[in-house]
C-alpha cells in the first residue's frame, strides 16, 4: 500500500476511508486546540474544556470504526475494540491526574506528559492500526 499522508497532519497516514481520515484529523486538530490552551496558559476551565471535547470525539470516532468493522465483520474486530476501551480507560484517569494538582508548574508537565500520549497514541493507532484494518482490501471493502 502506498504511503499517502495527511496534508495537515502529516505524521498521520491516509486510511482510504475518507470519512475515517477526516475523524483522524479532527481529533489531530482537539489535540492542537488542547496544545493552545495549555501553550497560552489558559484558565482550568478552559483546558478542562478542550480536555472534555476530545474525549467525547473520540468516543464519537471509535463508535463509528467500530459500526463500519462490524459491518465487515472485521476478523480481529475484538482486539482492535479492547485497543479502544483501554484508551478510553485512560482518558478519565489522566483528567483526575490533573484535578489532583494544585501547583501550576506540576499541572504544566502533567499537560505536557498528557499531550504527548495523546499524540503517540493516536498517532500509532491511526498510523498503525487504523490503516491495517482500512488500507488492506482483505479487512475492509468499502461500500460501492
Amino acid at each position: 500500500m502506498e504511503d499517502r499522508r495527511s496534508e495537515l497532519y502529516p505524521q498521520l497516514r491516509l486510511t482510504g476511508v475518507q470519512a475515517v481520515d477526516l475523524q483522524h484529523e479532527v481529533l489531530f486538530s482537539l489535540l492542537d486546540s488542547l496544545r493552545m490552551e495549555t501553550q497560552r496558559e489558559s484558565s482550568a476551565f478552559s483546558v478542562d474544556s478542550a480536555i472534555k471535547a476530545l474525549k467525547l470525539y473520540v468516543q464519537t470516532h471509535f463508535t463509528y470504526e467500530e459500526s463500519l468493522m462490524l459491518a465487515q465483520s472485521y476478523e480481529h474486530y475484538g482486539d482492535h475494540l479492547t485497543e479502544h476501551r483501554a484508551f478510553e480507560k485512560e482518558l478519565p484517569d489522566l483528567e483526575r491526574e490533573l484535578d489532583d494538582l494544585e501547583d501550576k508548574s506540576a499541572r504544566e508537565e502533567a499537560l505536557t506528559r498528557i499531550m504527548r500520549f495523546l499524540e503517540s497514541w493516536l498517532t500509532h493507532h491511526i498510523n498503525e492500526i487504523d490503516t491495517e484494518l482500512f488500507g488492506d482490501p482483505k479487512n475492509f471493502r468499502p461500500a460501492a
